[in-house]
């Protein structure tokens, strides 16, 4: 993978990050008056969790997923954007994997990321580092916060 196609990844990324935010305002304003505040403070504190990790957003109890072959697997930290692109390097030239940007680890190293078809985001997945075995999470980021339990 070149510089040019992290970079096209990286601009992926960043317009998902702006999009999913613009979402969650539309998404609340259909619901009336206290559903629609509660809801967006579910999803706020979600998607702060997600976007920040928490180190920077505080210590949450919505830090557990499944993905088709495993249950309660653990999401340790978000990725810093600036680590994204030297890890989707390793994955390229180490592993030989083309089509996934890192966004967050669990404690023992793998990777949760979006799997890229094309210059979409085709889904979330997530990625053992010892067995080099790649599984569904979810079809998309959002999918991925609301599955957080």
């Amino acid at each position: 993978m070149d510089y040019k196609e992290l970079e096209a990844h990286r601009t992926v990324l960043l317009d998902l990050y702006e999009s999913l935010g613009k979402a969650l305002d539309k998404e609340g304003d259909k619901m009336p008056g206290f559903i629609k505040q509660s809801q967006k403070n579910i999803k706020a504190e979600k998607f702060l969790l997600a976007i920040v990790g928490e180190g920077k957003a505080g210590k949450s109890t919505l830090e557990r997923f499944d993905t088709d072959h495993l249950k309660e697997c653990v999401l340790d930290y978000m990725i810093d954007l600036s680590d994204t692109v030297s890890l989707a390097k390793t994955l390229s030239t180490d592993y030989d994997i083309e089509n996934l940007i890192p966004i967050s680890r669990d404690p023992f190293g793998n990777l949760i990321t979006f799997r890229i078809a094309g210059r979409q985001v085709d889904g979330v997945v997530f990625w053992e580092h010892e067995t080099n075995k790649i599984s569904k999470i979810s079809g998309s980021f959002t999918e991925f916060i609301e599955k957080l339990y």
